[in-house]
């Protein structure tokens, strides 16, 4: 199940006449579909207990995710939605943190479809969706 999401976020993220924007939305999408095939607690539970599926992901997510995530963003830098200043080692550490949070027993009891909807929207959009101007005034 893991490969077929990796090989649809590749043909995704591979697709040049595809804008960035347009990616990004499919991206929300896709992921969201996939929190609610995810909900099974046993799945969740065994996702963040089995050490050999962790190491499985971790692997996965180096030699794949991370490629393909890279390359999103920098297309994203390329046509201007995403901070130049921000590089894609700085958003894959905060992704990772995200991910070490949840990780945890306490936290993962809590985590629902729409919890976990809030959380990646609240990581593509921030809480304010746009940066201050220099009044100090949020865009948006």
């Amino acid at each position: 199940m893991s490969e077929e999401v990796f090989d649809e976020f590749q043909r995704l993220i591979d697709n040049e006449k595809m804008p960035f924007k347009d990616k990004l939305n499919k991206v929300v999408l896709m992921s969201d579909k996939n929190q609610e095939m995810l909900n099974s607690e046993g799945l969740k539970n065994f996702m963040f207990e089995d050490p050999d599926f962790k190491k499985y992901m971790e692997e996965l997510s180096e030699k794949k995710a991370f490629p393909m995530f890279e390359k999103l963003i920098n297309q994203g830098k390329d046509e201007g939605y995403i901070t130049q200043g921000i590089s894609a080692k700085a958003i894959s550490v905060y992704m990772n943190s995200l991910a070490t949070i949840m990780s945890k027993s306490r936290e993962r009891e809590n985590l629902d479809v729409e919890l976990r909807k809030e959380l990646n929207h609240l990581f593509m959009y921030g809480v304010f969706g746009s940066e201050p101007t220099d009044e100090g005034n949020f865009k948006g």
